[in-house]
């Protein structure tokens, strides 16, 4: 089995958290990638929320407690969140109340700890 390390922006402001609508897979997700070579995690989160948000981006915390390990289509999956601030208002994505979060169809990964995010954010 495959395994995968992606890292994750957690973009929080004003109770609402930004999704994007993965069209291909139909689920919502948060800004993520994995790590170019050399590349630290935090570093990662910070670089993959810009390129979402076209908005500088500064990590503000790794998210320990919400780190998780899934298996996804026969790949070993290890979701590593970051809290991220960005300057200026994003052209892409949605602002989601986090209230509505539970509400939402997400990647299996994100779906696991929905509440935790719920209640950490």
């Amino acid at each position: 089995m495959d395994s995968l390390e992606v890292h994750g922006s957690l973009i929080v402001r004003e109770s609402k958290i930004l999704m994007s609508f993965s069209e291909e897979e139909e689920v919502w997700i948060f800004p993520q990638g994995k790590c170019e070579r050399g590349e630290l995690g935090a570093d990662t989160a910070e670089r993959i929320a810009e390129e979402f948000t076209d908005c500088p981006s500064q990590v503000t915390k790794y998210r320990k407690r919400l780190k998780t390990k899934v298996v996804e289509e026969e790949v070993d999956l290890t979701w590593q969140p970051y809290q991220v601030e960005i300057e200026g208002e994003p052209e892409k994505g949605e602002w989601v109340p986090l209230d509505s979060l539970k509400e939402k169809e997400t990647a299996p990964h994100i779906t696991e700890i929905k509440e935790k995010i719920v209640k950490r954010l």
